[in-house]
């Protein structure tokens, strides 16, 4: 994806000669595809997904290959990286910045992945289709694509601020450049549409106040679309760009309010499990001790980007 970190150094300075030209333009250009991209949501999930699917896949495409040219180029020895040892020794060796770590680990896996989404979009895709696109296309392409990053700072450590870009092959930059920032956009709908699906379901539950809820498919009862929802995350969407203007406190942000959303899904489906499944509790204490400790201990490290901006979902829902 296209970041931040990519034109402004880690001290938020600009890395060409006019730094405030290239913020305000990043910042106009973010607003006018999130407008672009919340218009466009009236046509419904179908039909932008045939629109947009081939651009996904070719970015996904591109990312894996660049990766395996970087693997084979660079150090395929980045590949002992997945022995547990090393893990064990990456914390013994750095102790809490390497708690503080997970939270940037996570961010990571979330943003090339949008896992975060996949519940909503139940609703919008089978089941099938979303296990077959995540198992065989987007978790090999994500997985090659920070292997070989790795593998290019092995040789080029000084590049760590910009490395995904700074890793592409010459002929193949402005390419992939261009898809790159093309999925950034398309990305943004997984949750645009969540977000109507997830508004829809609460109001028949009687959990929000009643809205406009249009059907956009005959095929699909989840694909909705919501006119005031809408505007409200077009409106929002331009106050928090506006105001944060970087990447890097937005970012904090989203940490906090994807590592909720995993904790809450695991507490909620063990209300299921003992409530609707009649589950063992001997099958949900595994579960609980697996998955919930994981995930508590990622919320635990993103949790301390808190008061840099972190605190904004946390504000957002307890409004709402």
């Amino acid at each position: 994806m296209l970041h931040e970190r990519d034109l402004f150094d880690e001290s938020g300075q600009s890395t060409s000669t006019q730094p405030g030209a290239y913020r305000q333009l990043g910042i106009s250009m973010g607003v006018a595809n999130g407008d672009h991209m919340l218009s466009s949501s009236r046509f419904g999930t179908d039909k932008i997904g045939y629109s947009f699917a081939p651009t996904i896949l070719l970015w996904f495409l591109f990312i894996g290959g660049i990766g395996i040219y970087n693997l084979i180029k660079y150090d395929t020895s980045v590949l002992r990286a997945f022995y547990p040892k090393y893990i064990v020794d990456y914390f013994k060796r750095n102790g809490k910045d390497a708690w503080i770590s997970l939270g940037g680990i996570f961010y990571a896996l979330q943003h090339e992945t949008g896992t975060e989404a996949m519940f909503a979009d139940l609703g919008h895709f089978n089941i099938r289709s979303i296990q077959l696109s995540f198992s065989f296309i987007l978790f090999p392409s994500v997985s090659l694509a920070y292997i070989g990053q790795a593998a290019f700072l092995r040789k080029h450590p000084e590049k760590v601020s910009d490395t995904f870009y700074k890793s592409i092959p010459g002929p193949m930059f402005w390419p992939t450049f261009i898809i790159a920032v093309s999925a950034a956009i398309i990305a943004s709908q997984a949750m645009i549409s969540g977000a109507f699906a997830i508004i829809s379901q609460s109001q028949k539950l009687g959990c929000f106040p009643r809205v406009k809820v249009l059907h956009t498919s005959k095929l699909y009862e989840g694909q909705v679309y919501i006119p005031e929802i809408n505007f409200a995350l077009g409106l929002l969407c331009v106050v928090v760009t506006f105001s944060f203007q970087k990447t890097t406190n937005i970012g904090n942000a989203y940490g906090i309010c994807v590592t909720f959303v995993m904790v809450i899904t695991t507490i909620l489906l063990v209300i299921v499990m003992l409530l609707i499944w009649r589950v063992s509790i001997w099958v949900i204490i595994p579960f609980c001790l697996v998955f919930a400790s994981i995930e508590l201990v990622y919320l635990s490290s993103v949790l301390y980007k808190f008061k840099e901006r972190g605190w904004l979902p946390i504000v957002t829902a307890i409004v709402l």
